[in-house]
């Protein structure tokens, strides 16, 4: 059964490169593939993607998800960014919010909504990593300010 997509004024194509590079290779990488990924998930909702199909998809964003994750709080820890708290709760927020919550409302209503993660992600990236980001580039430029 095709999935009923709720729509939104801001129900709009995906641009990554509207969005700030962390100039850490990896991360900016996995960034890449995760908004291509919403952008795959964007592009179903406009299509009557059977519901298995947009799962499917799902456990790859996820998957992809939970490396990016892993690598920027790996990167953290290693570096001695002071916000790696903060930004860890804001992947479980995430995690336990979103990634949970659109699941649900695919198998239980056959109903989903892409724009509370594509609003959540964009503003992951251009917020808590854009200020990683700088504490790393400022590491990089004062390397006598590094913990280890």
């Amino acid at each position: 059964m095709p999935v009923t997509i709720k729509k939104t004024k801001s129900s709009e194509p995906i641009n990554w490169k509207r969005f700030p590079l962390t100039r850490i290779d990896k991360i900016d990488w996995l960034h890449q593939e995760l908004l291509e990924k919403l952008t795959d998930l964007h592009r179903l909702a406009d299509d009557g993607t059977e519901a298995d199909v947009i799962l499917e998809k799902l456990d790859a964003f996820d998957k992809t998800l939970f490396e990016n994750f892993a690598t920027e709080e790996a990167f953290m820890a290693q570096h001695g960014y002071p916000g790696l708290e903060e930004h860890r709760a804001k992947h479980i927020e995430f995690t336990s919010t979103y990634c949970i919550a659109i699941r649900r409302d695919i198998q239980d209503r056959n109903l989903y909504d892409i724009n509370p993660l594509i609003r959540w992600f964009a503003s992951h990236i251009n917020q808590e990593d854009k200020e990683m980001a700088a504490f790393f580039q400022n590491l990089a430029e004062n390397p006598e300010m590094a913990n280890n």
